[in-house]
């Protein structure tokens, strides 16, 4: 196992291309990114529920994912902010095969009962759904990562700041002067860079605005386009969180050929797909 002193013996800017680097990481986006419309607390309630769905007893015996009382909302503060997006995320985790377009939509009808603190209106709803998606596939992810290679993953914070990171409350015309809709590549809208509000750049990180208009929203098909409005999570995800987890195309298509040090640092080829294939497993899936 030459993770821990691989770690213990690189400086703190080395450390975080590491795979514990990137939990700690992670936890630092989760306590101190501003979101689109959640709370810094409701965000950081949203990946414990994503990761306590795992054992969730109601998904393991087959009860409806779209059943608000019927899962464990323990994660919340608030009962009615549990009863609504517990659903959502236990979806997400525990049975990606009924994450239909109508299932999407039931999702988004739902979340137009949600509190939130600027009030967002209904046409906000998919901005909401993809705030909720990108904090529960990075969360969940991140344990089934330490899962298949064998190791405890880092826990999550227990507490938020104080005060926690207020929502950035972005309208959609705030963001898109357009909404696109193509359900053959998106159940959700998205934009693309000729979209975007010259006016946004002021109001999000460089990194965030770098994303929005660069070539990863560059087409209807590219990855994580309807996602792009979960606009500061998502850029977290393409600029740190995916390069630490996923390999690029070329090494996944070069199995011979060593990882660069920059992937999955003190990880092995062999741990990487012993992960993917335990997964597949479990979750009746492929990797």
């Amino acid at each position: 196992d030459p993770l821990p002193q691989q770690m213990a013996a690189s400086s703190p800017a080395e450390r975080t291309v590491g795979v514990d680097g990137l939990a700690h990481d992670l936890n630092q986006h989760i306590l101190n990114t501003r979101g689109m419309w959640l709370a810094g607390s409701v965000r950081l309630q949203v990946c414990h529920a994503a990761r306590e769905a795992v054992g969730c007893t109601s998904c393991l015996e087959g009860t409806s994912l779209t059943d608000s009382s019927a899962h464990d909302c323990a994660s919340f503060e608030d009962p009615a902010t549990g009863s609504i997006l517990a659903p959502i995320i236990h979806a997400i985790v525990r049975n990606q095969s009924i994450l239909t377009e109508s299932w999407y939509k039931h999702a988004l009808s739902t979340l137009s009962e949600l509190h939130t603190e600027p009030a967002h209106g209904v046409e906000d709803n998919h901005v909401v759904f993809n705030e909720v998606l990108l904090l529960t596939a990075m969360s969940f992810a991140m344990t089934t990562f330490y899962r298949g290679i064998g190791k405890p993953c880092p826990p999550l914070p227990d507490e938020c700041l104080s005060p926690p990171p207020s929502p950035l409350g972005l309208k959609v015309t705030d963001i898109s002067s357009r909404t696109r809709s193509d359900p053959t590549w998106n159940f959700s809208p998205y934009f693309l860079p000729e979209d975007v509000n010259p006016a946004l750049e002021a109001k999000i990180s460089p990194g965030a605005w770098s994303l929005l208009v660069g070539d990863g929203n560059k087409n209807e098909v590219s990855p994580l386009n309807a996602a792009t409005w979960a606009i500061e999570d998502v850029a977290f995800f393409v600029s740190t969180f995916s390069p630490g987890v996923y390999l690029p195309m070329e090494e996944v298509i070069s199995p011979w050929a060593p990882l660069r040090p920059m992937h999955c640092a003190g990880v092995s080829r062999a741990q990487i797909e012993l992960a993917a294939e335990s997964l597949a497993a479990a979750y009746d899936c492929t990797f």
